[in-house]
């Protein structure tokens, strides 16, 4: 089982969007034709793909989660 890791979404090309990892750049495919994403969104990414979009009531939290997770590997 892997981990998939956020990121806030930076620009859109097509059926792949690049996103912002802590720093780190990345592109990522869009799977899902019903998946709208615009930058500033935040995802979830694993293996390349997206997996979800994060709510964004749930960013904060979801980031927090995260830095903590990592930060304890």
């Amino acid at each position: 089982m892997s981990l998939g890791l956020p990121g806030e979404v930076v620009g859109v090309h097509g059926t792949s969007v690049v996103i912002d990892c802590w720093g780190t750049e990345c592109v990522v495919r869009i799977e899902s034709p019903d998946e709208t994403l615009l930058p500033g969104d935040f995802i979830i990414a694993d293996e390349g793909i997206v997996v979800r979009r994060i709510p964004p009531e749930d960013v904060d939290r979801t980031m927090e989660l995260y830095a903590t997770v990592l930060a304890e590997a």
